[in-house]
């Protein structure tokens, strides 16, 4: 086994003792006695460790190693800083569309429909399918907007002096990174234009697989990141066909696709059109939130007016007002905000020229070459890995690509160490690979299942995150907005508070999910000593019934609104006098049904993670409705007399609630549990 590291500043023989010494400790938990000898060093052959393991023959493991050509011919100077700058910039807008992406696991989303029976009408499970692969692609979406608008706003807050000052501080702080060893670019460059150095790391790798291929009777090649770019070429180039005896590659969070991406849009036409169509599609962002401004294209006073007619028919359904409608929506329908036309003028203009170099552009075949076929192909990667995971360009069908189980932190999922850690998969799978006998692979039955577990977990952590955050976004952000509140006003008014709460969420569901995947690990090596141990599916909640949560935070949120827009009409029309305590009462309640609206959506968030307190979140949330109700009641004749604002939603969310209480089933046991309690709970 020789493992090709990626992109860093290791030292010679780094890259064998963290295998070696991971998979020795992963044989001897699953009661594999091994034991190791280093191969002594030499220059001209790679750094090694010999494990013994068992009664089976001796493995070797080894690394290839090319950090310290890199190092050596790593220019220190100006020059050379600006040249790995420039080399970057022709790519970025390229890299950025890809990181945007869906990734490769999620490519799905985008797959022809199938015909559809009547009965699934009524399921909701190939909606439910559809959104669970949107839902990363809206977040990183969600992320990069919070991004802009936390730099528009830290330059708000600083001034123009401070902000050139900041800027001054990142150019610097570039420059002391790209001369250390986090250097990407230089690496990328290497590797994008195939430069000399390129040469030299290819014949140093050639020469440690010659001295494997000598002595191993199989060997199994593994890339890390730019490793698996250099595997890659190694495998498809002149030497395609010089080692017989290598039968496995697998790819670790491989960088082929994004140098491969690299290399093809390099050309001064790929260049100008990636940068046109980037800034185009920038101005018409700009353009659609300056439209979405009170008063904009797309939220004019007619729009407003329309869209309060309407939420008045929650709060007081005996005020039908359809028939107005028109007349509404055709009062002041024409913007007083026409600063968004030249964002969009000059948007379009921008793609349209970006488009028509980009067709002018050398064609070129992205797709990435096949492997000999004796060679088996696997491509394992976090599902949110920036560089592993992109989705282009296209590999070849006989690669099989693989996600592997993570907390999904798109940087620290990235390193060796993470896919060799105690809660990673494949040190399991290396190690059972090693072990050559069928005894001894016998420790790893439950492998499988122990995969499953923890892609379940990996899964609900993403969905718990994304939930609690969006349970936050809907009721403040996109709802208001929607209705004609200011987009821009909103984001930075929350910015601090959603800030805080994806930090608080993340590290909570980090603590979840460390101590999760332990207890599943935990639980594999035991069924690997014992082996009376079955694996339990997890029992999912039926998913109209966590629809039912989303339709009572909705409904929630809207009769919130509809409330305080009638005490607020009332005032507007000087009847607050009159019917002061009746304003007061539609605020204070309008308010509890807000908090309801919240509670109901993280119901529908932990429902869709697994995690228990789905009943309880929703029976405070009808608690919380019942004294809205109260508080409703206890304004007394006024309320009798405006025909009881806000009593027929109050009651449908009420019951909603209690339809999620009921059918909310208790989520089963997941993992492995010894044999006799998984009949029983069977």
């Amino acid at each position: 086994m020789i493992v090709i590291h990626g992109v860093g500043n290791q030292t010679r023989g780094a890259t064998t003792d963290l295998v070696a010494r991971r998979l020795a400790e992963t044989l001897a938990e699953v009661g594999v006695t091994t034991r190791s000898e280093d191969t002594p060093p030499a220059s001209d052959v790679p750094a090694a460790t010999e494990l013994f393991i068992g009664s089976s023959r001796p493995v070797l493991v080894a690394e290839g190693y090319w950090a310290d050509l890199i190092r050596q011919r790593r220019g220190k100077k100006l020059r050379s800083f600006l040249q790995r700058v420039w080399f970057g910039i022709p790519v970025l807008p390229f890299l950025f569309s890809a990181a945007l992406a869906p990734r490769a696991h999620e490519s799905a989303l985008f797959s022809e429909p199938q015909k559809k029976s009547w009965k699934s009408l009524f399921s909701f499970r190939d909606e439910w399918a559809f959104a669970r692969r949107a839902w990363p692609t809206l977040w990183r979406c969600i992320t990069m907007i919070a991004v802009v608008l936390l730099a528009i706003a830290g330059v708000k807050w600083l001034g123009l002096l401070a902000t050139l000052a900041v800027l001054g501080a990142l150019a610097i702080a570039s420059w002391f990174l790209l001369r250390g060893r986090w250097d990407v670019l230089e690496h990328l460059r290497v590797a994008g234009l195939e430069t000399e150095t390129l040469a030299l790391i290819e014949d140093r790798l050639v020469g440690s697989i010659d001295h494997l291929a000598a002595q191993c009777d199989e060997i199994w090649i593994v890339g890390h990141s730019q490793g698996g770019y250099l595997a890659h070429r190694l495998l498809t180039g002149p030497h395609r066909n010089r080692w017989s005896n290598v039968t496995k590659y697998t790819g670790l969070a491989s960088g082929m696709r994004p140098i491969r991406l690299i290399s093809i849009y390099r050309e001064w036409r790929w260049t100008v059109s990636g940068w046109l169509n980037l800034i185009g599609g920038a101005l018409v962002m700009i353009g659609t939130w300056v439209a979405s401004e009170p008063g904009g294209l797309l939220s004019s006073d007619g729009w407003r007016q329309t869209v309060g007619a309407q939420l008045l028919i929650i709060a007081r359904p005996d005020i039908f007002m359809l028939g107005e409608l028109p007349e509404l929506a055709m009062n002041d329908i024409i913007p007083t905000d026409w600063s968004s036309v030249p964002f969009f003028l000059a948007g379009i203009v921008f793609v349209a020229c970006g488009l028509t170099i980009g067709a002018k552009a050398r064609s070129t075949n992205p797709t990435l070459l096949a492997l000999p076929s004796r060679v088996e192909w696997e491509e394992l990667a976090s599902p949110s890995d920036l560089v592993g995971s992109m989705s282009i360009p296209e590999v070849p069908s006989s690669a099989n690509f693989r996600v592997v189980p993570s907390l999904r932190q798109p940087l620290a999922d990235h390193f060796m160490s993470a896919y060799f850690s105690r809660l990673s998969i494949f040190r399991f799978e290396a190690a059972r690979w090693l072990t050559g006998s069928d005894r001894s692979r016998a420790a790893f039955a439950n492998l499988q299942e122990a995969e499953h577990a923890l892609r379940d977990l990996t899964d609900r952590t993403y969905r718990l995150r994304f939930g609690i955050q969006m349970a936050l976004i809907v009721p403040a952000v996109a709802l208001p907005v929607a209705l004609g509140a200011s987009l821009f006003g909103l984001a930075t008014s929350y910015l601090k508070i959603g800030l805080i709460v994806a930090g608080v969420v993340a590290c909570v569901a980090a603590f979840w999910w460390f101590g999760s995947a332990r207890r599943i690990v935990t639980r594999f090596v035991e069924a690997s000593i014992v082996k009376e141990f079955k694996f339990l599916p997890p029992r999912r909640r039926p998913t109209w019934a966590v629809m039912v949560g989303a339709f009572a935070g909705l409904l929630s949120a809207l009769s919130a609104f509809s409330l305080t827009l009638y005490g607020q009409l009332l005032v507007a029309h000087g009847e607050a006098d009159q019917t002061g305590a009746l304003v007061q009462g539609l605020g204070s309640a309008g308010t509890r049904l807000m908090s309801v609206a919240v509670l109901s959506f993280l119901a529908v968030s932990f429902a869709a993670a697994q995690v228990r307190g789905v009943r309880a979140l929703l029976f405070f949330a009808l608690v919380w409705a019942g004294s809205a109700l109260g508080i409703l009641d206890q304004i007394g004749r006024p309320w009798v007399d405006a025909w009881m604002p806000g009593l027929m939603p109050t009651a449908a969310i009420e019951l909603l609630l209690l339809l999620g209480i009921v059918f909310c089933w208790r989520r089963r046991p997941v993992g492995l549990v010894p044999s006799q309690s998984a009949e029983t709970v069977n």
